[in-house]
């Protein structure tokens, strides 16, 4: 499946090494059953979706090579196996206890419903997905799925990835997955996270990647991960309720190595007592068009990768271009 499309991500940026700093900063999980003898037990008459296998650390994009989730499948060893359910699997859930536990490691339920009947389709299935005790990841980005939906596949001891980006789900089903040793990371990219949903985030003891882009946090809210003791990577982009009093709580997350405060409530010029933290990269909180409007920070900030977003709208014309445009007199 195609990862999620994210606004927020740095693009353009005035730093030349910029995406490959970024590109450091990206979770992987662990695959226990990466290197089992599996087989994928699928109905014999249509496809109930589509499989995919990939290395370990990459992400199957939509337009990579698949095959019908059809018939029996062998997974060659070392694959990582990503199975997206069709309208068909969700019109009957029940064919995933033919697969073994162990048989996917990557559950992509990225469906949305074409017609009032369909609108259960995403929590239906989900209330299957248990019998998979094997999952790494249950991604359910730009789906139907609800927070009681979510909530009901709380009962798999080695997930690691939670993915929620674009939904309804406003964390309230994190609730469920309190004390959930090997959950890492979750990802919630404009969704309906909010300040009172936040607590949940604090009873996860070894959380270390968190995406609450685009969401409705404050500053309030964020105080809730002082308690995350391990949170590493922390994008906060596109939360205008974000303000520069946030500095003096990141400062006490002593474990961050990488944050993202674009198009917060941020100054820029905020940043820098963020120079005495544990923290490695950060991306800008304003738009920056030129290489002097960073230039004083990364002084002020030698030992950070200070990372700044330019504003297309706001892009500069070339001289040549506009001359060759303006208007003839």
């Amino acid at each position: 499946m195609a990862a999620p499309s994210d606004p927020s991500a740095p693009s353009n940026t005035s730093a030349p090494s910029a995406k490959a700093l970024v590109g450091r900063y990206k979770f992987v999980p662990h695959y226990p059953h990466v290197n089992d003898v599996r087989v994928l037990n699928f109905p014999t008459d249509s496809s109930v979706g589509a499989v995919y296998f990939s290395s370990v650390g990459a992400t199957p994009q939509g337009n990579d090579p698949h095959r019908p989730a059809r018939g029996m499948i062998k997974v060659p060893r070392g694959q990582v196996v990503t199975f997206a359910p069709s309208h068909r699997l969700c019109q009957n859930p029940a064919i995933l206890r033919n697969l073994a536990p162990n048989s996917i490691d990557r559950f992509a339920l990225n469906i949305s419903s074409m017609d009032d009947a369909e609108d259960k389709f995403c929590d239906n299935t989900l209330s299957y997905v248990s019998h998979l005790k094997g999952l790494v990841e249950l991604l359910v980005d730009r789906s139907n799925s609800t927070n009681a939906g979510v909530a009901g596949v709380k009962d798999l001891p080695g997930l690691q990835v939670l993915s929620g980006n674009e939904t309804v789900l406003d964390g309230s089903c994190l609730n469920v997955f309190a004390g959930h040793k090997e959950l890492r990371c979750i990802s919630l990219y404009s969704s309906e996270m909010s300040d009172k949903t936040m607590k949940y985030l604090a009873a996860l003891p070894n959380l270390e990647s968190l995406n609450i882009a685009h969401c409705n946090v404050s500053d309030e809210g964020l105080k809730q991960l002082q308690n995350c003791k391990k949170l590493a990577l922390l994008d906060l982009s596109v939360n205008a309720k974000i303000t520069d009093n946030c500095v003096p709580i990141l400062l006490k997350m002593k474990s961050l190595r990488y944050v993202s405060l674009f198009r917060t409530g941020i100054k820029n010029k905020a940043v820098v007592p963020l120079r005495n933290s544990s923290i490695e990269v950060i991306i800008l909180p304003e738009p920056v068009q030129y290489q002097s409007q960073i230039s004083l920070i990364r002084k002020a900030m030698p030992k950070v990768g200070v990372i700044g977003i330019s504003d297309p709208a706001k892009r500069p014309i070339d001289p040549e271009v506009q001359k060759m445009y303006a208007p003839l007199h």
